[in-house]
């Protein structure tokens, strides 16, 4: 529980359709229904959320399981209590040229983040695929800043 208040708990989230049911839980209610305070945080991406765990800044990570291994591999003290999401993420582009992950030589991909699963995905993807990350820019970027890069 929080120090501020021990009758609270605080959520991390990521501003993503992923935490979905968290955010419908908490409009709706659910929380309140149930006797629970809650105060949530946002963050950019799993990495940042996972150093406010460490920290003891949050009680509850909502968040990917791919920052929650990294971070559990540096030690920090953490265990996966409950599933929460099946939908998986793709890489996307909005230049049409861009057929293959080949195609993505010299290219700029960004991601939320070095801990995120995006990240770990065009990492797997580029190396499956004869390239690697000295071969693209791959800027770390807030969600919502990828979203307005794609729409140019």
């Amino acid at each position: 529980m929080s120090d501020k208040n021990p009758e609270t708990v605080t959520i991390g989230y990521l501003p993503t359709d992923h935490d979905a049911a968290l955010f419908v839980a908490n409009a709706t209610g659910m929380f309140n229904k149930a006797g629970i305070e809650v105060e949530l945080h946002e963050y950019n991406n799993g990495g940042d959320l996972m150093s406010a765990m460490a920290s003891g800044e949050l009680d509850v990570g909502y968040v990917g399981i791919t920052p929650v291994i990294y971070s559990i591999s540096k030690g920090v003290p953490v265990r996966i209590v409950a599933g929460a999401q099946n939908e998986g993420s793709g890489l996307l582009c909005h230049n049409p040229s861009v057929k293959s992950i080949s195609d993505l030589k010299c290219k700029t991909i960004a991601t939320p983040g070095e801990a995120s699963v995006q990240s770990v995905l065009l990492k797997y993807d580029l190396k499956k695929n004869g390239l690697n990350t000295t071969d693209i820019e791959s800027p770390a970027m807030k969600v919502s800043s990828i979203v307005t890069k794609l729409s140019y």
